[in-house]
Parts: structure tokens; sequence; C-alpha cells
């Protein structure tokens, strides 16, 4: 994981989306020092939000008594 101002991003920008393509790095997209954003595949993304559905229907499973 890289970190980069937004200003920096904005010089890089077509080769940040090469690098998140092929490579699937992730970068931290930075503004007056603090974390703004996150750049990363969309593929990763997905599969980020596929494991945040399955826990929070694991969750209310559990919540609701029927853990399977």
């Amino acid at each position: 994981m890289l970190i980069l101002s937004v200003s920096e991003a904005k010089r890089q920008i077509k080769d940040l989306v090469a690098q998140v393509d092929l490579r699937n790095q992730v970068f931290y997209i930075t503004r007056y020092s603090q974390p703004k954003a996150v750049m990363m595949s969309v593929q990763q993304y997905e599969s980020l939000v596929r494991q945040i559905n399955q826990l929070q229907g694991d969750l209310a499973r559990v919540s609701a008594g029927r853990p399977y």
C-alpha cells in the first residue's frame, strides 16, 4: 500500500490506474497529510463488499439465535 497526495495522484493517474488494474496495488490518497480516499481495483472493491455482506448476514443470524 502506497500513500500519495491528491496532487501526486493527479499527475500520475494513468500509471496509478495501470498499477491498480495489473498489480492489484492499493493507494491511500491524502489531502493536507490526512487520508481522504483509497484507490483499488474494482475486483478488490467487489470482494470487500461481498465479504462485508457475508459478515453482516452471519451477524444477523447469530443475533437472531440462528448461527447456521
